[in-house]
């Protein structure tokens, strides 16, 4: 077994996700080059933990911004009308970003308390969860701005 692998089996459960989270959102970022540049950002040792959370949420503004560009060029590509299946139609879309916007929210709040023991830790891990879904949405409607998808 590698020794990475090996390190995350010795860790509590707690601290194991975290750190397969951190992994997963390392080369999330190594295959997304103008959000890897932004998630880098908030790399360095901060002073206190609060400097620290507000360098994510400073972050997570950015990646809104992001976020939102790419809804609009999805958007674009989506047909206002389609005679064929309305379920390709913009409307569609912003049923699904309007949904998706409380998910995220709902479960990013749930995920800070469950992870989180203090409230300073839990806004960090709702900043980071806010910060892991809006990166993997923004890819999502830059798929459908790009035309990736089939049908």
């Amino acid at each position: 077994m590698n020794q990475l692998a090996i390190n995350l089996l010795t860790l509590n459960s707690r601290s194991r996700r975290l750190c397969i989270s951190v992994l997963c959102l390392s080369v999330l970022c190594l295959l997304t080059p103008k959000l890897a540049v932004a998630a880098g950002e908030c790399d360095k040792n901060f002073p206190d933990h609060i400097s620290e959370v507000q360098c994510i949420n400073q972050l997570n503004k950015k990646l809104d911004d992001e976020l939102n560009q790419a809804y609009q060029a999805a958007l674009a590509k989506r047909p206002e009308k389609d005679a064929w299946d309305s379920r390709k139609e913009r409307e569609q879309l912003r049923k699904s970003q309007r949904a998706w916007l409380k998910l995220r929210e709902e479960n990013c709040t749930l995920i800070g308390g469950l992870e989180g023991g203090n409230n300073l830790w839990v806004s960090q891990f709702i900043s980071q969860c806010v910060q892991d879904e809006t990166i993997a949405r923004t890819k999502f409607l830059r798929r459908i701005a790009n035309d990736e998808f089939g049908g």
